[in-house]
């Protein structure tokens, strides 16, 4: 017989701001859990709450009718809890048995490696949750999707029962992320518990038995599908109305050419190719997606473009200039924009302002914010009334703002100084569907002004959504470039594969 875990009357509260308000719910065995709500709603505090991470004010948590006194994330795991949290808890430059070894209450030291991986494959096989990695490999050498499953087998090597998982197909692509719900599936008829937060509410639809609606940290909707009616009324349990999600007007595309990138290559310290002679042009006002499975290439080939990484071979220019040998700040100030992979992580200061993030790359610009704490704080002001950051609170450290507000953040502070090109990674990772709605808007709207935009993205409806051209990357090379009305998911996820 499986696990019961009970939550009553549970609350948490930030200064002011009430993040949980009187949660009271209960979770059985053999079922899949989906909380959803807007971001800010309280979803991630509340499986903290039930990890250790944070204590609840009040209200109490109940495992098989025990109440449990979670004071850190170890005391979660000895009670079979684990939580794979939206930015991973893996330490990037140790290597993957290092990883699983820090779970062990011995001496990482007195661990061999072989024997760790051969017990956490064997903790997870019968799942059909099986990689197949050198242990010797470090983390930061391993594409997101593979650290996505690693992190669920951490929790399977600690014999967890209850699995926490805050956004777990925000980094995963289409077809990961139908592996991941059959691999939640199996879990859950081992007589696990699984729950979940998400935003793709396509995704957690076909993967979930249960939904928990969340808005402004309070329970409005806890049931079945069969419940409420529709998907869209949960929408509408989740921003308390009716929706407009409608893109602007497409206007004419402009034939001008802004980039042009000819022949390049990108090795990594190995000397492998991992972007392998790339050629593609971009006029102003036009988008071009780019899909691929995620470590075929596209990671590399953004931050090529921005100055973040070394080209071995070809050329990009910017209206015709070669930005060759040009830093990544000097790239910037011709009108260059990015928004990275991990936004969240390397493109936010945590221990800065929302007002000083937002203006974190144009403080040295001509005509500042340096000596303007005025201008600084108006420019905050419109941005976070634009595009819905919560709280809004410009005086706020960014470290205490939900993962989808960091988001948030990053993208309103790129769109916002946009005068050319923009390279975005994942633009709406974590995002719920009001603000991918609003973002998506912001980038037409960019479009149509003129700038140049390249979105690197596995998720395929936004690639087909918003793009004019979509290229597709395998193995580090653009095995396709043609038009977006040439292509749609099918022959798209087709290409991914290698099937050119």
């Amino acid at each position: 017989m499986g696990p019961r875990l009970e939550t009553r009357g549970l609350t948490k509260r930030f200064g002011q701001i009430s993040a949980n308000e009187d949660i009271s719910l209960s979770f059985e065995s053999g079922k899949i859990y989906a909380i959803i709500g807007e971001n800010g709603a309280g979803k991630t505090t509340f499986l903290s709450m039930l990890y250790g991470i944070h204590q609840p004010d009040s209200g109490d948590i109940i495992l098989d009718g025990r109440k449990l006194r979670l004071r850190r994330p170890r005391d979660a795991m000895d009670n079979g809890i684990y939580l794979v949290q939206q930015s991973f808890s893996l330490i990037d430059n140790f290597s993957v048995a290092e990883n699983f070894a820090l779970l062990h209450h011995e001496s990482i030291v007195a661990l061999n490696p072989d024997s760790i991986m051969a017990k956490a494959q064997s903790s997870s096989r019968n799942l059909g949750l099986n990689i197949s990695v050198d242990p010797s490999t470090t983390i930061q050498a391993l594409p997101l999707s593979l650290r996505q499953i690693i992190e669920i087998q951490k929790g399977l090597f600690t014999g967890a029962r209850i699995l926490l998982l805050d956004e777990p197909t925000a980094v995963l692509g289409t077809r990961e992320a139908e592996e991941l719900s059959h691999i939640l599936r199996s879990l859950a008829e081992s007589d696990s518990i699984v729950i979940l937060t998400s935003h793709k509410l396509s995704q957690v639809l076909r993967t979930s038995d249960h939904f928990v609606v969340m808005r402004k940290g309070r329970v409005t909707f806890n049931g079945t599908i069969s419940d409420v009616g529709s998907a869209k009324e949960l929408v509408n349990y989740m921003f308390g109305g009716n929706l407009n999600l409608e893109l602007p007007k497409r206007e004419e595309r402009q034939p001008d050419e802004v980039l042009r990138v000819s022949n390049l290559e990108v090795r990594d310290g190995r000397n492998r190719k991992i972007v392998d002679n790339v050629t593609l042009s971009l006029g102003r006002g036009n988008v071009l997606g780019i899909a691929g499975v995620a470590g075929n290439g596209q990671k590399e080939l953004a931050e090529a473009l921005v100055g973040l990484t070394a080209v071995q071979g070809g050329k990009i220019e910017l209206q015709g200039q070669d930005l060759a040998g040009l830093g990544s700040g000097q790239i910037r100030k011709k009108g260059v924009g990015y928004i990275p992979e991990e936004g969240a992580i390397v493109g936010i200061v945590n221990d800065f302002t929302v007002a000083e993030n937002l203006a974190l790359t144009t403080y040295d610009d001509e005509d500042s914010f340096r000596l303007n704490r005025r201008k600084l704080d108006d420019n905050a002001d419109s941005l976070i009334q634009e595009y819905g950051i919560s709280p809004p609170d410009k005086a706020r450290l960014a470290k205490y703002l939900s993962g989808g507000n960091l988001q948030k953040v990053l993208v309103a502070r790129e769109l916002s100084r946009l005068t050319s090109v923009l390279v975005a990674y994942n633009p709406t990772k974590g995002l719920d569907a009001v603000s991918t709605a609003l973002v998506h808007s912001k980038i037409v709207e960019s479009r149509n002004r003129g700038a140049a935009i390249i979105i690197l993205s596995e998720d395929l409806d936004e690639i087909v959504g918003l793009s004019d051209l979509i290229g597709v990357m395998f193995e580090g090379r653009l095995v396709a470039l043609k038009k977006a009305t040439e292509l749609d998911i099918s022959s798209i996820g087709s290409l991914m594969s290698g099937h050119v």
